[in-house]
């Protein structure tokens, strides 16, 4: 079907995908819902649905000799996730070599001569437009692709899109929760002869939530009905936040119809990975992206920003670079929510826009001020003098010498589309004017949460109230959380603003994977003595601990429980400062009966002995974030490692049986550092752990090719003459037997060995996308 797009024409809408776990073509188009339209789903706010439905486009694959591309190969959803035309789809969307053999792939890039991406923006409406696209990032484990959109002349211009969908985070949320689905059910199928197909929307539910081994959340069920064409759409929630990315249609005899998503926390580590490996082109707007970028340390580390150990950086609006010192210790900011003092040791940068700027500190914090400020600079070799922030595109302040401490305890965090801030010590009262009631005092230790509607808040407090209505003069206390810096602060020139109360360890430690998590308990003793262990609670675990190790109570649980309880009694003893105990505690755990018991024992184990006497940077790991922090540098060290054996086996073509052999001996030992890496930091190893199974898979094919030819031969051998022409002898033929016998059983060890590899990485819960593992075979 030829493509609607010529170069000259613009193009601007978002499309959705998702993919089936065994092959299936990209040209039968994307295979996902939303066969609603949206009056459908007038439940949800007119204005969310609206700026929701600007933000989803459709995304169409087409193959050609030309630019223009003359043959379309299928077409699915997608959304925008920030205002210069960067979305997110299926990578079955953009891919025709999604789910294919190494082979298959080959023989497609040769035959499709090159892809050629389309996005069209506002399907359907007046407003239609096409954009071309370039696909700067993939993963096919996970079936997502993340692509820019190009101006009219096909350069690398950006566009405007000021629709764009924020991420809701995946700890909040749970099944029964009302989501919204946008696509473009039957792609083009349903065009007319004017127009693409206008967006349609549906409503559902999340049916559940299941977790690998590590303790990831990889996908999210829900019952939305699945058809073709919205895979890679958006399911957001009653705000309009993401929830997930529509990719799996399954049926199964309980449910007639469900749909996977690839969680919305899995889609903001993939947009960050595009950042970190250096396929996003410069300028593009990290505004609604900001939160990715600290790293497990809590330390900014924004794109192209690059912060020194030693120095503080400032980049001119000429794009000069110049190092020195920033001079004042203490920074001054004026903002909508009052002066806030920050210590220039917190700082990490200022980044400016054309009207304003934006202060990043060390901890995650953030806030916007007036642009309209100067900052005292010291140059290496030159005179201190005030820098006009009017002039200036980055300070890059210096890179902590140590990462920030997580605050102890309760603390409130201020969410807008502007500023972020941790905040502890609140104090001061909030007035609340309500036409029926009167006037209200709210202690602001009472407050759970305000959000704001229009011009009233709502707020809701710890006794259960819920109030709207007009706020009034107030002034409120505090200190920042991450700086220690007083603030006093108020809401009054704040146009849209969330406060939410948190306990702070549990706030630092979001997206991270918890102890009840990784053991998968729904016991509510052991969640109860995991929480406190992540938190630093150390001695609230140990009497409900003490009750669970007592030898009658210990007797009456299953196997299951009684490795889990030991396992959080290793934990208790590393959390309590005996990191020997708590070795020995592991090390008799290594060879647990409970798979995940097992593997997060020698996890803990491998830490230990490479942290000696539990001690890392100089610190114990008493504390959870210190504990948190080490896990990071193991897995980072054993991932490396891994990959390193990885690359040789990939680069390894063995012509022998013992060449082989010591391949998958580097195989086996690079997975089991990659499995527990990925128990140390829930999963971060999945990329690599694929890769080892497609090239364990290909290894396997070519041994068995070889072992093949060799059984040929020999059958050959046998039924043909022998030395001189004379007939063979028996005992040449039997020689011959025995030789072919034991090729047919290295074939045999051959097809064990993959499947055990594979065995492995599909309990870990990872998505192997190979029909043959699907459909239980290994040829």
């Amino acid at each position: 079907m030829p493509s609607r797009h010529t170069p000259a024409t613009p193009i601007l809408r978002s499309a959705h995908r998702g993919p089936w776990i065994i092959a299936y073509p990209l040209a039968v188009v994307a295979m996902i819902v939303c066969a609603v339209p949206y009056a459908g789903a007038q439940s949800l706010d007119p204005e969310t649905m609206e700026r929701a439905m600007h933000a989803a486009v459709m995304v169409r694959t087409s193959s050609s000799k030309s630019s223009e591309g003359d043959t379309l190969y299928g077409t699915g959803s997608g959304f925008f996730v920030n205002a210069t035309g960067m979305c997110v789809s299926n990578n079955h969307v953009v891919d025709p070599g999604h789910h294919k053999t190494e082979q298959e792939k080959f023989a497609l890039k040769n035959s499709l001569n090159r892809l050629v991406w389309t996005v069209v923006t506002d399907s359907g409406t007046s407003d239609e437009k096409e954009w071309p696209a370039d696909v700067l990032y993939q993963n096919e484990q996970a079936d997502l692709a993340v692509l820019q959109l190009k101006d009219e002349d096909g350069d690398n211009g950006f566009l405007e899109t000021p629709n764009y969908l924020r991420f809701r985070p995946t700890a909040e949320v749970a099944p029964g929760l009302k989501a919204w689905c946008l696509g473009f059910p039957g792609g083009d199928a349903r065009k007319s002869d004017q127009a693409f197909p206008p967006v349609a929307v549906t409503s559902g539910n999340i049916v559940s939530i299941p977790r690998s081994s590590s303790g990831r959340i990889t996908m999210i069920e829900t019952d939305v009905l699945a058809n073709q064409g919205n895979s890679g759409g958006p399911f957001i929630d009653r705000s309009g936040r993401l929830v997930g990315v529509l990719t799996l249609g399954s049926q199964t005899e309980a449910r007639t119809n469900t749909t996977m998503l690839v969680p919305g926390d899995l889609v903001q580590k993939m947009i960050l990975t595009t950042f970190r490996r250096g396929k996003v082109p410069a300028g593009v707007d990290l505004t609604p992206l900001y939160d990715l970028f600290p790293n497990e340390s809590r330390v900014w580390d924004l794109p192209e920003t690059e912060r020194l150990e030693d120095r503080d950086c400032v980049t001119l609006e000429t794009d000069s670079r110049i190092c020195g010192k920033v001079t004042a210790e203490t920074l001054s900011w004026p903002t909508p929510l009052g002066n806030i003092d920050v210590p220039r040791a917190a700082m990490a940068y200022i980044r400016t826009d054309e009207d304003s700027a934006m202060a990043f500190l060390d901890g995650g914090d953030r806030f916007s001020f007036d642009r309209d400020s100067t900052i005292q600079f010291t140059p290496d070799g030159g005179e201190s003098k005030p820098l006009d922030l009017a002039d200036v595109k980055v300070v890059a302040f210096r890179i902590p010498k140590n990462p920030p401490e997580i605050p102890a305890g309760e603390a409130y965090v201020i969410g807008g589309a502007d500023f972020h801030l941790s905040l502890v010590n609140v104090s001061g009262d909030v007035k609340v004017e309500d036409d029926t009631v009167g006037k209200l005092s709210v202690p602001a230790t009472d407050i759970v949460r305000i959000a704001t509607e229009e011009t009233d808040r709502i707020i809701y407090t710890t006794s259960g109230s819920r109030m709207e209505g007009r706020v009034k003069r107030h002034t409120l206390k505090a200190t920042l959380a991450w700086s220690g810096s007083p603030i006093e602060f108020n809401f009054k020139e704040v146009e849209a603003i969330e406060i939410r109360r948190v306990d702070y360890r549990e706030l630092a430690m979001a997206g991270e994977i918890d102890l009840s998590q990784s053991l998968e308990t729904g016991d509510p003793r052991l969640i109860r003595i995991a929480k406190a262990l992540d938190t630093g609670m150390v001695k609230d675990a140990g009497p409900l601990l003490d009750e669970l190790l007592e030898k009658s109570t210990l007797r009456a649980l299953s196997s299951e429980k009684k490795e889990q309880v030991r396992f959080l009694k290793g934990e208790f003893l590393l959390r309590s400062g005996k990191p020997a105990e708590a070795a020995e505690t592991f090390k008799k755990l290594k060879r647990a009966k409970v798979e995940n018991v097992q593997w997060h024992a020698r996890a803990r184990s491998a830490i230990l002995e490479r942290f000696k006497d539990g001690v890392f940077d100089n610190t114990a790991m008493t504390d959870p974030d210190v504990f948190r922090r080490a896990s990071q540098k193991l897995a980072q060290e054993l991932t490396q490692e891994a990959s390193h054996g990885i690359d040789g086996m990939d680069k390894s073509h063995p012509d022998t049986r013992g060449a082989y052999s010591k391949l998958l001996k580097r195989g086996v030992s690079a997975e089991e550092q990659l499995q527990i890496a990925n128990r140390l930091t829930g999963g971060d190893s999945e990329e690599y752990l694929v890769q080892l199974w497609r090239i364990t898979r290909r290894l396997h094919r070519q041994e068995i090719t070889r072992l093949n030819e060799q059984r040929q031969t020999l059958q050959g051998q046998r039924t043909g003459p022998g030395p001189g022409g004379r007939d063979l002898s028996d005992y040449q033929r039997q020689r011959i037997d025995q030789k072919i016998t034991q090729i047919e059983r290295n074939i045999e060890t051959a097809e064990e060995d993959v499947n055990v590899v594979g065995g492995k990485i599909q309990n870990a819960g990872f998505l192997i996308d190979d029909p043959d593992v699907i459909a239980g075979r290994t040829e």
